[in-house]
Order: C-alpha cells, then sequence, then structure tokens
C-alpha cells in the first residue's frame, strides 16, 4: 500500500499558506496554486471573469522557459476555485515558482488580449454545446440552483463573455486572488528547508489579504423538469440529480460509496441485462461548498420513458441495493481507487490542495482510508435514505420528450 506521509504546513507571514506533500522516490514534481475564485464569486457584472481571468493569467511568458524544457501545465476554473497546476522535473523549480508568482501577481490587462481571449473561450462554449453529456451537465445547474450565480454556466453564456471588459476582469482578480485566498501546494521528493524558502521569495512580498467565505447557495427542494427538444439530438440524454454533500461533511464518503453501489447496479441491469443504453453511470461530486448525487444515461428516445422508470423505481427500493454485500464490494473498489491515485504525484497534490483550500485538514489520506473501512451498513442505509427522499431535478436533451410525462413517472404510487 502507498505511504503517504502527513503534509507540512507552512503560513508566510502575508497569510500565505504552503504545503509540501512528501513523495519519496520520485523524479517529478507537481505544484498547484489554487485559490477561491471560481465562477461561484462572481456578480452579476463579472460572469465569466474568473474563467476569462484564468486564459489571461495562463498567457504569461515566463511559462516558455518551462514549456521549452517538457513541463505539463494545466490550468482549470470550476465553479468553487481556480487551479493553475505544473508538473515538472526537480531542476525547473525555480522556473516554476517565478511563472506561478507572476500569474498570482499580474494585475492588469491589455484589451486587445482580452478580445483574444474572448473569442476563445466563445469558441470553447460552442464546443461543449455540440457534446450532449457535456452539456446536459451544465444546464443542469439551472434547476439544481436556480438563485444566484449557479443557475448560469460557469463560463458564462457567450453574450456574457462578448459584453465583459478589462474593468470587470480586473475587479475580479482584485477581489479574490488574495495571499489567503490561496494556496499553493508541493508534491515530490524535495528539500523541505529549500522549498519554503523559495515559496517565501516569490509570495512572501504580496500584500496581505483576507480570505473570502466559502460560497453559500439556495437549495430548492421542489421536484423540477427542463427538457431541451431539438432535431439536433439523436438519442435522449437524461440527468437524474439530488443535493450531495461538500467535502467539508464526510457524508460525502458515504455518497460516493452509494452511488458505487448503484453504478454497478444499473450497468447490470440497464446495460448489460436490458442492452437499453451504451452509457449509464451514477456519480456522486463534492466539492468546497456543494456537492450533487447524479445518474445519467444516453438511449434510444423510445425508451427514455422505460429506463426513467425503471430508475425511479430502484430509487424508492434503494434499501434492498444497501446490504453488507455490496457495501463491502463498494468499500473495496473505493479503498482500491484511493490506494492506486495515491502512487500519483498528481494525485496527492490535487487532494492536499483542495483539502487544505477549504480549510478541512481532517481530511487526510490515512482518515480517509479510516473512514471508509469504517462505515457500517446502518449508517450508509440512512445517508441513502436523507438522499432519496429530495424531489429529483431532471435535466433531458432530446429529439422528442414530455416533461409531464416524466414528473408522473417521479411520484411514488
Amino acid at each position: 500500500m502507498a505511504k503517504v506521509n502527513k503534509p507540512i504546513i507552512k503560513k508566510l507571514k502575508n497569510g500565505f499558506k504552503v504545503v509540501y506533500v512528501p513523495h519519496r522516490g520520485v523524479e517529478s514534481v507537481v505544484l498547484h496554486l489554487r485559490g477561491l475564485a471560481g465562477s461561484n464569486y462572481e456578480n452579476k457584472k463579472q460572469v465569466g471573469a474568473a474563467h476569462l481571468t484564468e486564459h489571461l493569467l495562463s498567457q504569461i511568458s515566463s511559462k516558455d522557459k518551462l514549456l521549452f524544457n517538457g513541463a505539463n501545465i494545466i490550468n482549470l476554473t470550476s465553479r468553487d476555485n481556480v487551479l493553475f497546476m505544473i508538473k515538472i522535473q526537480k531542476k525547473d523549480m525555480e522556473p516554476a515558482l517565478i511563472y506561478l508568482s507572476d500569474v498570482f501577481g499580474r494585475s492588469t490587462f491589455d484589451k486587445n488580449e482580452l478580445e483574444i481571449q474572448k473569442n476563445i473561450v466563445v469558441e470553447e462554449i460552442k464546443r461543449f454545446e455540440n457534446i450532449p453529456e457535456k452539456l446536459v451537465s451544465r444546464l443542469s445547474y439551472k434547476i439544481l440552483y436556480p438563485h444566484g450565480r449557479m443557475t448560469d454556466l460557469n463560463t458564462g453564456d457567450i453574450k456574457n463573455v462578448i459584453k465583459i471588459s478589462t474593468k470587470y476582469v480586473s475587479s475580479f482578480k482584485h477581489s479574490y486572488y488574495t495571499t489567503e485566498n490561496f494556496i499553493l501546494c508541493f508534491s515530490g521528493d524535495l528539500n523541505p528547508k529549500k522549498l519554503f524558502a523559495l515559496a517565501e521569495k516569490y509570495f512572501g512580498t504580496f500584500p496581505r489579504k483576507a480570505k473570502t467565505r466559502i460560497a453559500v447557495h439556495k437549495k430548492d427542494m421542489g421536484l423540477k423538469v427542463q427538457c431541451t427538444n431539438s432535431e439536433y439530438f439523436k438519442q435522449a440524454h437524461i440527468k437524474i440529480d439530488f443535493y450531495g454533500y461538500p467535502l467539508t461533511n464526510n457524508k460525502c464518503i458515504v455518497s460516493s460509496l452509494i452511488s458505487k453501489i448503484l453504478d454497478s447496479h444499473l450497468k447490470k441491469t440497464v446495460r448489460f441485462q436490458k442492452g437499453l443504453v451504451y452509457n449509464i453511470n451514477c456519480t456522486s461530486f463534492s466539492s468546497g461548498s456543494y456537492g450533487v448525487f447524479s445518474i445519467y444515461f444516453a438511449s434510444n428516445q423510445d425508451k427514455q420513458y422505460e429506463i426513467l422508470s425503471y430508475i425511479i423505481q430502484t430509487l424508492n427500493n434503494v434499501g434492498r441495493l444497501i446490504n453488507t454485500f455490496n457495501l463491502q464490494g463498494a468499500k473495496n473498489t473505493a479503498l482500491s481507487d484511493l490506494i492506486f491515485n495515491a502512487d500519483k504525484t498528481s494525485f496527492r497534490a490535487d487532494y492536499y490542495s483542495e483539502s487544505f483550500l477549504y480549510g478541512n485538514p481532517l481530511r487526510t489520506y490515512n482518515k480517509e482510508l479510516k473512514l471508509i473501512k469504517n462505515v457500517n451498513l446502518a449508517y450508509a442505509t440512512k445517508v441513502a435514505k436523507e438522499i432519496f427522499k429530495q424531489n429529483p431535478k431532471i435535466t433531458v436533451l432530446s429529439g422528442e420528450s414530455d416533461p409531464t410525462k416524466i414528473k408522473k413517472l417521479t411520484v411514488s404510487p
């Protein structure tokens, strides 16, 4: 079993938190600059600013040397946070920190540069609008969180992107790229004294600024169905959502186990025994401020109601699936996934940068292994009932679908 040593944490005088996750015997180093600067923090005039800010910052010239030396650089903006990730060789540690320091410290944006990035983002939005599996997931937030920023696409709509100005991008950057809003995480086989000295050199001079509160989202507990019918869709793509648990709630671990049990059952019955779908899955997603429990499938349009009816019946009788045997199988899978992933330097950086960003230092690799092992049948059953007593939120992309019929299928007899 992979051994994951306890992270070493240092807080710089300006409030910037630096985390070192030891990974002995590896030649690669993964750095994460991660912060509470996702789209959830945008105000009405800033919609699209979080993603555009990430795009603009990723164009800083100091990354050229890293790319020339073979670095892997990935930048992502989610609902809750923004991530600048670099995978490098040890010899490139200082150039990588220079790049990330330039990213964090940049404060002004050129109008022409913004227009170029806006064009790229518009094409990005069009791309996922052409992929039903991606589009249905993005649209589902409109009925999960109908109040506030979550109702809009993470990137913003095309109209939001087109109209945004450097003023609002700069305002967003100034407000949320702060010393206590971000975390710098290293994973690799490093000398802690040297890496903390480098972190102090390149991140210790930024002015101290307080942390933003983690976003809070208002839920709608009613049954909701949204259907988008178009000749473009050759299949029915259906996503059934329930509110889950954020990373700061240990029930997210139990929710993940339940999703594994349901995923296995639905694949076995709907796909392999009935042959009704190519793709069906159940997932439990947890972020810093929210969680979503989801079931997704794509099928022939004339089978969508039959499959949906079967899923609803399964959920109404989910207690039959949450048994000792199935729970142990889910725990075995979860433990194996965690152990296998711990061999990856990138996983260690991702795991701990996320945990410490959301103020959850008790979420550690060793503790999570223990929590998974200790989940018992009674507790798993209790959490499953808590999830499925909710009214579902159902999003449909299809050539033809009837929201009234779908609502009737969700009502227990």
